[in-house]
């Protein structure tokens, strides 16, 4: 009767500790995915620039774009909203000459980003 406890009692541990490790591991790939998905947009975010024409027209305004990129690195727009034509124009411009790093090819990642243009 005593090993049947023990058996018992060791099983549970084991299906308990073998459900925490795979919470764990499904919450780090969230992470490593997150934090990918971040220093992604901060990196595409560096490569557009306050266009000089806004500046000179002292044009603000937003875009918000949603885009995917495919297994040879290149990102397509499926979706962009401004207050502005030429705005929006310029950034799926920038967007879609933009060549993803050979770590990223295949991924096939959808992301949504805001780009807010504003004069100092």
């Amino acid at each position: 009767m005593n090993s049947i406890k023990i058996i018992s009692i060791l099983s549970l541990l084991l299906f308990f500790n073998i459900g925490l490790k795979a919470n764990n591991e499904n919450g780090n790939k969230d992470k490593s995915t997150n934090n990918y998905s971040n220093s992604l947009k901060k990196e595409i975010q560096s490569l557009i620039s306050f266009p000089e024409f806004a500046r000179q027209n002292k044009t603000e305004g937003f875009v918000l774009v949603q885009f995917e990129y495919d297994s040879n690195g290149r990102l397509k727009v499926l979706n962009a909203n401004s207050n502005d034509d030429l705005l929006k124009s310029y950034v799926i411009q920038k967007l879609e000459t933009f060549q993803m790093c050979k770590h990223a090819l295949g991924s096939s990642m959808n992301n949504t980003m805001r780009f807010d243009f504003r004069i100092l």
